[in-house]
């Protein structure tokens, strides 16, 4: 079973098809996040442990995870290790909140398979903007047409790309780059517009991060599939 589908491309976004897990053994903090999620039409669960997350992770499949570093029985990042091996919550959205803002969490935190780290406290805006623009990067993951481009066969439930009868798996955050650049092929994204579609609006991702990321995917998939716009950014040559 799969989440309800994330597509929300051609028709306004209806929150009321959108699950989304917080996870905070702060009852204040996790009901006032529960309350402005819940007043936008979000399908809304809440958990007080990391063990009763993970369950309910598991068992409902959400679309996003928003889970506080500093918990009772597992910290946050651990949270995002065991969501992460359950290849049901591949394309599911994670973030951590926490009131920590030193580098060395955050990193940890989006080297665990986080896709955003969060300071609390977060103002209610910010935080509503920041679940509607991790629904959009699924949207664009769940969006992608079944059929080859540029020679290309993409499987989004096992991270896995096709090419020339060649089955190759990729890390989540190359996967998630190369099916940004085949969403639209041959439009030129901007390294900019990689981090906030792939990272979301971490700090911690520099260019070269992303350079890093396109040098091992044309190692993986084909030198010349990915072109480098100097100046700009990259684009899939289709």
């Amino acid at each position: 079973m799969r989440p309800p589908n994330f597509s929300f491309r051609n028709s306004p976004m209806e929150a009321a098809n959108y699950k989304v897990l917080i996870i905070d053994n702060d009852p204040g903090d996790r009901s006032r996040i529960e309350s402005a999620l819940s007043a936008e039409g979000y399908r809304v669960y809440a958990a007080g442990t990391a063990q009763e997350g993970i369950h309910t992770a598991n068992a409902e499949l959400p679309h996003l995870v928003f889970t506080e570093l500093v918990l009772d029985d597992m910290d946050g990042v651990g949270v995002c290790v065991e969501l992460r091996e359950n290849r049901m919550l591949n394309q599911t959205g994670i973030a951590v909140l926490s009131h920590r803002q030193e580098n060395y969490s955050q990193i940890a935190a989006l080297n665990a398979g986080a896709d955003d780290y969060l300071v609390k406290p977060v103002n209610t805006r910010l935080f509503l903007s920041k679940v509607r623009a991790m629904l959009r990067r699924l949207d664009t993951l769940d969006a992608l047409p079944g059929n080859a481009i540029a020679g290309l066969r993409i499987d989004r439930e096992k991270f896995l790309v096709v090419r020339n009868n060649r089955e190759i798996f990729l890390p989540r955050k190359e996967f998630e780059i190369l099916s940004l650049l085949v969403s639209k092929p041959k439009k030129v994204f901007s390294r900019e517009e990689i981090k906030d579609e792939v990272w979301g609006f971490s700090e911690n991702v520099r260019s070269r991060t992303i350079d890093v990321h396109i040098r091992k995917l044309r190692e993986k998939v084909g030198e010349r599939l990915i072109k480098t716009v100097k100046g700009v950014g990259y684009k899939l040559e289709a």
